[in-house]
C-alpha cells in the first residue's frame, strides 16, 4: 500500500514540485494503451487509459505500478464523453499521480502541413482551434481538475519539428491562456499547466523561453521535454545530460521534467540513467520524468507485454527497471536532491525570439467564438447554438 493516506495537491514553488512541505519528484511512466486494431492510415489506435470499462484492467496495472516503485503516470487521449472518476479515485487510494494531456489534437498535425498551397502552419492549426475544441477540452478539464492526485495538464508540442511549425506555439500558449481562465473563472483549483517539446536539441531553448516567459496567465507553469540522449551504458557527461541541465537552467527557472526517456539503439536497455534522473546532478534543474513506456506496442520500448488473453507479462526491460527504482525509493534526500530555488521568480518579459530559432510570438490567437457560451456549454453540457449562456466574470485577454 502507498504512503498516501490521502491525495495532497501537487503544487509549483520556483522551479521544484511540492507535495505539501516536501521536495516531490516525477516517478513516471507513460501509460497508453493502444488498440489491437489500427486506423486506415496504419496509424495505431491509442485507447482511453482512463476510461470506465478498462477499470479492471487498470487495477490489475496498479499493482505492477506499484511493483515498479512509481509514483505517477502521464496519459493522453482521454475522452470528454467518457466517465474517468472511478478511475481517479482508484489511482488516488493508490497513491498514483496524474499528467494529463489536453488539447491533444492539436498535436496530430506532426509532418502534415500543406506544401503546395499558400496555408501558413498557424492557419492550419487554427482549423482546430474553435468553438468545438475548447468545448471538448475544456469538459474534461472540467471534470478532472477536482481531482487531487491529477498532477497537471499539459499541452503537447510535439507537431513543432521544424523553426517554421513553431508558428503553432501561439496556439498551444493560448489553450493554456484559455484553460486557466477557465480554471479561475470556475473557482477551482489551480492546477499546474505546462507544455511538451519533442526531443529536438535545435528548438529546446526557444521553447522553454518562448513558453516560460511573458504574463503569468499565459505562460506555462512547468515544461516536459523528450530526452532520448542517454542510450545504453553512458554517464552524466558522456549523455551530455550535464551540457543539458547546464544550458536549460540559463533560459528558464520553472519545474522542468522529461515527457519520455528510454532509449532503446541498444540492447537491453540497462536504464542506468535512473540513478542519475534522481541525483544531486540532475535535482537542481529537473524533478523527475516519465520512462517510455508502460506497455509493449512493437517498438522495442515496453516494460510490459499484454497477451491475446490480456494477461500482463514482464518484458525483458522490467527487472532492471525496478531493481533501479528500488535503490532510488530507499535513498536519503541527500542523496536525491541538490537544491532547487523555492525562491517566486518574476516573469520574464515575453518577446520575439530569433526568427532563424523560433516562429512565434508574443500576439496570442484570440479566444475563438464567444467566451460565455462557450463555458455555458461546458459547464452545463448544452450544445454550441444554445441561445442561454451563464456569464462568468473572468475571460482570456
Amino acid at each position: 500500500m502507498s504512503d498516501l493516506q490521502h491525495a495532497i495537491p501537487i503544487v509549483v514553488k520556483g522551479n521544484a514540485l511540492y507535495r505539501g512541505c516536501e521536495r516531490w519528484l516525477v516517478k513516471g511512466i507513460s501509460y497508453l494503451p493502444y488498440a489491437s486494431d489500427r486506423e486506415p492510415n496504419g496509424d495505431k489506435v491509442l485507447l482511453d487509459a482512463l476510461a470506465h470499462d478498462r477499470l479492471h484492467e487498470l487495477e490489475a496495472d496498479v499493482f505492477t505500478l506499484h511493483d515498479l516503485g512509481l509514483n505517477t503516470i502521464s496519459v493522453r487521449h482521454l475522452e470528454p464523453d467518457t466517465d474517468h472518476t472511478a478511475a481517479l479515485k482508484l489511482l488516488e487510494r493508490e497513491g498514483i499521480y496524474v499528467l494529463v494531456t489536453i488539447f491533444d489534437g492539436l498535436h496530430k498535425r506532426r509532418n502534415r502541413w500543406p506544401t503546395e498551397d499558400k496555408t501558413t502552419p498557424e492557419d492550419y492549426v487554427r482549423q482546430h482551434y474553435n468553438a468545438e475544441t475548447m468545448i471538448s477540452n475544456l469538459r474534461l478539464v472540467e471534470e478532472l481538475a477536482d481531482h487531487p492526485n491529477v498532477l497537471g495538464f499539459v499541452v503537447s508540442g510535439s507537431s513543432m519539428n521544424t523553426v517554421r511549425n513553431t508558428k503553432a506555439a501561439e496556439v498551444l500558449r493560448a489553450c493554456i491562456r484559455d484553460t486557466k481562465a477557465f480554471l479561475h473563472a470556475r473557482g477551482k483549483r489551480a492546477v499546474p499547466i505546462g507544455a511538451t517539446m519533442s526531443d529536438l536539441a535545435s528548438l529546446r531553448l526557444p521553447f522553454l523561453q518562448y513558453f516560460s516567459s511573458g504574463s503569468p496567465p499565459e505562460c506555462a507553469d512547468f515544461a516536459a521535454i523528450d530526452c532520448y540522449s542517454w542510450a545504453g551504458k553512458s554517464s552524466f557527461q558522456i549523455s551530455g545530460w550535464k551540457n543539458l541541465v547546464a544550458s536549460v537552467s540559463k533560459v528558464t527557472r520553472m519545474p522542468l521534467m522529461l515527457s519520455a526517456f528510454g532509449a532503446n539503439i541498444t540492447q537491453p536497455r540497462l536504464w542506468d540513467e535512473l540513478l542519475c534522473l534522481y541525483s544531486p546532478d540532475m535535482t537542481g534543474v529537473f524533478s523527475g520524468g516519465f520512462a517510455y513506456t508502460f506497455f509493449e506496442s512493437g517498438n522495442g520500448h515496453g516494460i510490459v507485454k499484454t497477451q491475446e488473453d490480456g494477461f500482463r507479462k514482464p518484458a525483458r526491460d522490467f527487472d532492471r527497471f525496478r531493481k533501479h527504482f528500488k535503490i532510488i525509493n530507499c535513498r536519503a534526500a541527500k542523496e536525491l536532491f541538490s537544491q532547487a530555488s523555492d525562491a517566486e521568480v518574476p516573469a520574464l518579459e515575453l518577446q520575439n525570439l530569433p526568427s532563424d530559432r523560433w516562429a512565434a510570438g508574443p500576439e496570442l490567437s484570440p479566444f475563438p467564438g464567444d467566451w460565455d457560451r462557450t463555458i455555458g456549454d461546458v459547464v452545463h453540457a448544452r450544445a454550441p447554438d444554445s441561445s442561454d449562456a451563464i456569464v462568468l466574470p473572468y475571460r482570456p485577454r
